[in-house]
């Protein structure tokens, strides 16, 4: 079995440093092998800077502009892949559709799973329970509620091949002034695709790593690391911090 991660944001701090001390320090070290693989995904901005900020995704519940067109690779490198695509908000949803259609035309796998740079992702656990699962037609992760619509949350989209090869071939379903969990989750509605749920902790700071569980830790899949602290009047991401302490623990 195969699995391919793909880690989209944007390259700007925060996000560049989290997924450079933080992922780069753990897990991504157990996606370099013949079955699991790890992408950093990005927009270049050549499509423009989106007119949306997040706070107008979270408003838009009906959606009014569609995906035009899959973004093309502008930039491949083994772990970095930059696409002719937006900046902003839009650039999560068109680089995530890039990214799907590139692989599925040049990599073997059998399940894509989409994720952000504050996840951390234990990949001997997630390949244990994809092993469980029908690689046919999967979409599964954390599945919530909102703006009318259920969807997987998008730290952490799992998708089968087909699936995603389902959805880049409907990518005129995608809408592209909600924000992208909900704009994916729409789209396999739409397709008669129904969401697995598949919960997931989320470590807000370092009592939490150590809290009680159901679950012995070495058997979660991933965990949610957004970790942020106000100092001197400035909001701080400690994401990685999280991320490193629990690498430790695991390990």
């Amino acid at each position: 079995m195969k699995v391919l991660y793909l880690v989209t944001s944007s390259n700007q701090a925060p996000w560049k440093n989290i997924r450079q001390r933080g992922q780069a320090k753990t897990w991504f070290k157990d996606a370099i092998t013949q079955d699991a693989r790890h992408v950093a995904v990005f927009g270049n901005g050549a499509l423009g800077v989106s007119s949306s900020v997040r706070h107008d995704f979270h408003l838009a519940t009906k959606g009014q502009k569609r995906v035009l067109s899959i973004p093309l690779p502008t930039h491949i490198e083994d772990h970095i892949w930059i696409f002719d695509s937006n900046s902003g908000w839009d650039s999560i949803l068109t680089s995530t559709l890039g990214a799907l259609d590139f692989a599925l035309k040049n990599f073997d796998f059998d399940f894509v799973i989409r994720t952000v740079a504050s996840s951390y992702w234990n990949v001997k656990a997630t390949e244990d329970i994809l092993s469980r699962f029908d690689s046919e037609i999967l979409y599964m992760g954390n599945v919530t509620n909102n703006l009318e619509t259920k969807y997987v949350e998008g730290d952490g989209i799992i998708l089968s091949r087909n699936c995603a090869d389902l959805l880049v071939k409907n990518c005129h379903l995608l809408q592209m002034d909600v924000i992208d969990d909900v704009a994916i989750g729409r789209a396999f509605r739409d397709l008669g695709v129904e969401p697995v749920h598949l919960g997931r902790p989320w470590i807000r700071n370092l009592f939490d790593i150590r809290s009680p569980s159901l679950v012995p830790l070495n058997q979660v899949h991933t965990f949610r690391c957004k970790y942020e602290i106000s100092r001197f009047g400035l909001k701080l991401r400690r994401d990685a911090n999280l991320m490193r302490n629990l690498h430790r623990i695991l390990r």
